[in-house]
């Protein structure tokens, strides 16, 4: 079996949490109705830049939410290892994205010169601002907003972005 290549696919969403003790996880769909979403067999995860397929288990559709149990994804620890990764499916005529998830989602955000914050989970769009949700090496969450004064560099190569961020903010989530 083979699979198709990144510029080959869409993406439609993203891991945002794990769910239960099982390894479960709920997804976040931006650019797909659930109820196609839940037919697939299998989704491709962008791990380090590269699309790795997960086959799915078990899908469940409950309160618009979609929660997915991969084979080999056998506990909270090892789902918590793919929060925050990207999903994608390959492009097909009958499945258009409406939608897309926020370039920056599963980047991995770094407080200059080199200190890592996390990984980027979702990008909150308000009329003035963009913030980042970050989920920290440690486990917490992490609110940033995303300012372009603020910005060093964006490595799309790597899916990095780099920022100066004033000192005290990172303390003001806990």
């Amino acid at each position: 079996m083979s699979f198709p290549l990144i510029e080959n696919c869409n993406s439609v969403g993203y891991i945002s949490k794990t769910y239960g003790g099982a390894g479960m996880v709920l997804i976040a769909l931006k650019a797909i109705d659930s109820e196609a979403f839940a037919q697939r067999n299998y989704v491709l995860l962008d791990i380090l830049h590269k699309l790795v397929p997960f086959f799915i288990e078990e899908c469940v559709r409950k309160n618009n939410n979609v929660y997915l149990k991969f084979y080999d994804i056998h506990s909270v620890e090892d789902a918590e290892k793919i929060a925050g990764l990207r999903i994608y499916i390959e492009k097909t005529d009958d499945e258009e994205p409406d939608g897309e998830t926020h370039e920056l989602v599963s980047y991995t955000l770094y407080n200059a010169p080199h200190t890592e914050i996390g990984t980027i989970r979702t990008v909150h769009e308000y009329p003035m601002q963009l913030l980042l949700e970050v989920h920290t090496p440690t486990g917490s969450e992490v609110l940033i907003p995303l300012v372009e004064d603020l910005i060093e560099s964006i490595d799309e190569e790597h899916h990095t972005i780099t920022m100066r961020l004033p000192e005290g903010l990172l303390g003001l989530n806990d």
